[in-house]
């Protein structure tokens, strides 16, 4: 169904809640499903509708990617390439205009958390333009929350998730360092003071860098 209507939102918001229960359910009964069918369809209707399915579509597909099926390399290029200009889009530091959205910037984070689930893995399909690429709008963004937007503790959770996954490519430590990676994740504890999981996540990430 959302292959054959793309354009049609309605039925693109039913088949992605659809997707969505049926990926939860499949992970609740440890069932291993192709996603490959329902996630490239659902990223050929995002670039088609654009902002009226983003959240609805990036949601789905987290969902998705929690199934723990390995897409192949030509996917995972394309699904990171339509992530990092959807959260760019949304992110308010961008050309477009476009004013924050936390809720479409905090399910992009999520979803790059899941492509570097297995770091090396991913940074030798996706190559170091396209890894550094999502470093920089990472760090931008988190930075971008801490001087504009305000504190979005699950934005500094997926995003510190990403950089501690990426801590594990020695090839990526330097990017970190370079787009402030360090003062980024000091101010980012700072003002999740109160947050275990984000302070367990940024002092990891700052062992990691200190011992490269």
């Amino acid at each position: 169904v959302i292959k054959t209507f793309p354009t049609d939102t309605s039925i693109q918001k039913i088949g992605c809640f659809s997707a969505r229960k049926i990926a939860t359910l499949a992970q609740k009964s440890n069932t291993s499903l192709d996603i490959s069918s329902v996630m490239l369809p659902i990223l050929d209707a995002q670039s088609l509708l654009g902002v009226q399915i983003q959240k609805d579509s990036l949601d789905t597909i987290w969902a998705l990617m929690g199934m723990k099926w390995e897409l192949r390399p030509e996917e995972l290029r394309e699904l990171t390439v339509c992530t990092v200009e959807t959260v760019k889009m949304n992110s308010g530091i961008s050309s477009s205009g476009r004013s924050f959205r936390g809720d479409v910037v905090t399910s992009g984070m999520a979803v790059f958390a899941d492509i570097f689930a297995e770091p090396v893995h991913a940074v030798r399909v996706l190559g170091m333009q396209k890894v550094e690429r999502v470093i920089e709008l990472v760090l931008s963004l988190i930075y971008a929350c801490l001087d504009k937007f305000g504190n979005h503790p699950f934005i500094f959770s997926f995003g510190f998730s990403v950089l501690q996954r990426l801590c594990n490519v020695n090839d990526c430590h330097n990017l970190i360092l370079r787009f402030g990676g360090i003062v980024a994740v000091i101010d980012g504890m700072t003002a999740n003071g109160g947050n275990a999981n984000i302070q367990e996540k940024g002092c990891n990430i700052l062992r990691r860098l200190a011992a490269y």
